[in-house]
């Protein structure tokens, strides 16, 4: 029986092998060059997590005034289940 992750690697069409290869060359790479790509890839995250925080807090505010948020506190006060 083969191992799980040797089957992951095969159906996105790379060995284990190969893997390990790449992995190891990466990790003996250009600290600089990792440090710019991990920088670039985690501005992008953070533009989006950004974004949808904003959406999200603002959603989230728009419920505080509703008789279903104040049931909920009251529940959550008296260790309840909200109706």
């Amino acid at each position: 029986m083969s191992d799980p992750d040797d089957e992951i690697f095969v159906r996105i069409g790379v060995t284990a092998a190969t893997a390990a290869r790449s992995s190891g060359r990466t990790s003996w790479g250009s600290r600089m060059a990792i440090r710019s790509t991990k920088a670039s890839v985690n501005k992008t995250l953070r533009q989006s997590v950004n974004h949808i925080l904003d959406t999200s807090l603002a959603l989230e505010k728009e419920c505080f005034g509703t008789p279903y948020h104040g049931g909920a506190i009251e529940a959550f006060a008296q260790k309840r289940v909200a109706k």
